[in-house]
């Protein structure tokens, strides 16, 4: 955990998500050296790819680029190439209704299109009735349309791009770039490494259940003794000093916490009136449920095969998400 930035409160320093991200929005850019060209992907085939590698230890899932609320065809031309094809419509003998565009050009840009296709007597005009969604109306001679396939008119109007997708990116450590062959390769390699953050888990959580069950232990000492010690309940019956009950907790717990006076402190802080014995009895059913989770951690640690049950699980839940 790491402070925010006024230190009023506290986010994780680490974002694990449960599939590579950056196959889901996709990007495309520059820098010194190396350029990057990613296409995007629908979050249910990320998962299930992710889910199919776990438990067959590979990837027969294409992984198709994916526009999420565009009408587009999309088509693999070999690998790494795909084909990215708009929609039209032939409205009336001379008319054609373009609904949607390749997504690598802009509303504006293809308006340049439709613009130079016009000055070279390709079209006789367009109107664009555009508001949310793309809606461009293209006159053409009623001679040259009848003469139109719709493959015809998808390259007539430029509305067919072809991709090279080329998959750079820094590796999930954050320590170097790495060129990966095929978006498999990406999913193939971040579950590899995010199976290896299942471990750190579980040791992270048994580490905090050790320390708070050896702190109920301690406070089951103070209640029922240890050895010659009496218990501290009945020192707290006679009104003891602070200093009396220091000594007495001190006798009764182990030191071998790394920060006993923490201990000691935060068990001087329970009231007088918690020292009952529906307390202790409450206290005993909490000390089994916390060795009872310390084990299943030690388990989920030991055990890779649960780890990966355990992430296939967490995905089939994300899968049952609408978003």
């Amino acid at each position: 955990m790491e402070e925010n930035y006024d230190g009023s409160n506290y986010s994780p320093s680490t974002f694990l998500p449960l599939i590579p991200i950056i196959l889901l929005n996709g990007i495309k850019g520059m820098a010194l050296g190396w350029s990057t060209n990613i296409l995007p992907r629908d979050l249910n085939d990320i998962t299930s790819a992710t889910m199919e590698y776990l438990k067959k230890g590979k990837i027969n899932n294409e992984l198709m680029p994916f526009y999420n609320k565009l009408d587009l065809i999309v088509e693999k031309v070999e690998e790494g190439s795909y084909s990215i094809t708009g929609k039209l419509e032939v409205i009336n003998t001379s008319t054609v209704r373009i609904t949607e565009i390749p997504p690598i050009l802009t509303l504006s840009t293809y308006r340049d299109v439709l613009d130079e296709l016009e000055e070279n007597g390709k079209i006789q005009s367009y109107i664009d009735k555009s508001s949310e969604s793309i809606n461009l109306e293209v006159k053409l001679k009623r001679a040259d349309l009848s003469n139109y396939t719709e493959e015809q008119l998808i390259d007539l109007l430029k509305l067919k791009k072809v991709h090279k997708e080329r998959i750079v990116a820094v590796d999930f450590d954050n320590t170097k770039v790495l060129q990966f062959s095929s978006p498999q390769e990406v999913v193939q390699k971040f579950v590899d490494w995010r199976l290896s953050w299942y471990e750190i888990r579980y040791q992270n959580l048994r580490d905090k259940e050790l320390k708070y069950a050896e702190y109920l232990d301690c406070v089951m000492r103070c209640f029922e003794g240890e050895g010659k010690i009496k218990p501290l309940t009945q020192l707290i019956s006679s009104k003891p000093t602070r200093e009396k009950i220091i000594e007495r907790i001190t006798q009764l717990i182990d030191v071998k916490f790394n920060d006993p006076q923490e201990v000691i402190s935060k068990i001087c802080s329970i009231s007088i009136d918690k020292w009952t014995e529906e307390v202790h009895q409450d206290l005993v059913k909490k000390l089994e449920e916390s060795l009872d989770k310390i084990d299943y951690y030690e388990e989920m640690i030991n055990d890779p095969e649960k780890r990966k049950k355990q992430y296939i699980q967490e995905l089939t839940e994300l899968k049952r998400e609408r978003f």
